[in-house]
């Protein structure tokens, strides 16, 4: 009788051990796919970041640029109404 029942203990500890090891499996991978993900989104966010920062240099440049041409349309008009003149 005794003998059954540390048979019947020894047989439910392995059933719940192998339990807890495919818990603990299951819990690596999600956690490996955790990780995973981050290094993506890692990755995603430092080419956004790349790429404002080359819009930025972008913007900068357009506007150098207007201002040059709303100095050169200055020029234009006033030389425009000395001819006038």
């Amino acid at each position: 009788m005794v003998a059954d029942e540390v048979r019947s203990l020894a047989q439910r500890s392995q059933v719940s051990t192998q339990e807890i090891k495919s818990i603990i499996e299951r819990l690596q991978s999600v956690a490996r796919d955790a990780v995973l993900a981050m290094q993506s989104g890692l990755k995603q966010t430092q080419t956004t970041v790349i790429q404002a920062q080359s819009a930025g240099q972008s913007l900068d440049a357009i506007t150098e640029a207007v201002m040059h041409i709303n100095e050169m349309n200055t020029q234009i008009a006033a030389a425009a109404e000395e001819q006038s003149s």
